[in-house]
């Protein structure tokens, strides 16, 4: 199993930016510059702070499970495992400034991927990472990407004592 947890800021002015994907990915090339579409075979939990109905987003800041580098939501499984749902119940933005605990913990006895914001379970997934996306590899890359997209926020992610290290078995 693994565990990562961070605080992360994803700014203070609504719409400001994209948001923020943890993303688990197989190959490394130009993965330090690269953003989560760039990457592929890939898996990612999206922290979104910016609705695009074409993705089949939702209206308030949310959080989905994302495939092979794909933030489409709909319907497809093979570009999505799970979501999108509202980041906050009370449908609150994450761009209010302040930093907010993101806990993400895989156990692949279940299998299953929990993702926590603020210490409240938002989003379970069953799935089984090694066979469904990475084919077989038990070896991956992870790390936190943005994009800005010219907007005005710069999230900040600083990792906790709790994260696991820099190359993940699976």
């Amino acid at each position: 199993p693994f565990h990562i947890q961070a605080t992360v800021n994803f700014g203070s002015i609504d719409g400001g930016s994209e948001g923020v994907i943890w993303a688990l990915q197989a190959e490394t090339p130009g993965a330090n510059t690269a953003s989560y579409t760039d990457l592929g075979p890939s898996f990612g939990v999206e922290f979104d702070t910016r609705s695009q109905a074409e993705n089949g987003d939702l209206a308030q800041d949310h959080i989905a499970m994302v495939n092979h580098g794909s933030l489409n939501h709909m319907g497809n499984p093979t570009s999505h495992t799970a979501g999108p749902v509202a980041a906050f119940v009370s449908g609150a933005p994450l761009t209010d400034g302040n930093d907010h605990l993101v806990d993400i913990v895989w156990d692949p006895a279940g299998p299953e991927l929990r993702v926590h914001l603020d210490c409240a379970e938002r989003l379970v997934a069953s799935i089984d990472l090694m066979d469904d996306i990475f084919d077989g590899e038990r070896f991956v890359h992870w790390g936190f990407t943005s994009e800005s997209d010219g907007a005005l926020n710069a999230p900040r992610v600083c990792l906790t004592e709790n994260a696991t290290g820099t190359d993940t078995e699976i």
